[in-house]
């Protein structure tokens, strides 16, 4: 498989495991990274904070990126994603918790867990509309799409949060 196709079936994939409970059960805790972000995801400075696809694939783990290689299809690729999701929100979690840590000011800090709250319920829509605008509702490679919105969405919430002072 080529490395650009693996590229987008690797973010596709990602999301597919998460999807199915999601749909059905509201959103999991994150998603994915987008030229044009939605505006309910992005408050506060969040907006305009692009990741490069290169940037965004150096921060999936090597045994995701092995699994998908692995992965003959959609349910293969819908486990790999799963793991991943729980490996980054674990990580996105963690730096969250440390950029709460670094503000000194009270206010400051309530007004990141609010917008990481914001963030967190705006996922599902984010990437539902990631979804429509792909031309891929309706299918197994919908689910693809779905997850790997919000595979690079954790990963682009965490670098952000990672620069957050």
């Amino acid at each position: 498989m080529s490395s650009p196709t693996r590229g987008l079936l690797t973010a596709a994939g990602a999301a597919v495991l998460l999807v199915g409970a999601w749909v059905e059960g509201g959103p999991p805790s994150q998603a994915h990274a987008s030229a044009q972000p939605a505006a309910v995801l992005h408050q506060g400075g969040y907006a305009g904070f692009t990741v490069s696809e290169g940037d965004r694939d150096a921060r999936l783990s090597q045994e995701y990126q092995g699994c998908m290689d692995r992965a003959q299809g959609t349910v293969d690729m819908r486990r790999c994603a799963a793991g991943e999701h729980q490996r980054l929100t674990r990580l996105m979690d963690s730096t969250f918790r440390n950029a709460v840590g670094r503000l000194s000011q009270p206010s400051a800090r309530d007004r990141l867990r609010a917008d990481q709250t914001r963030w967190q319920q705006g996922l599902h829509d984010h990437c539902r509309r990631e979804l429509r605008e792909s031309g891929e509702e309706g299918g197994s490679m919908g689910l693809l799409v779905l997850d790997g919105c919000a595979l690079s969405e954790l990963i682009r919430r965490t670098l952000w949060l990672e620069q957050h002072r």
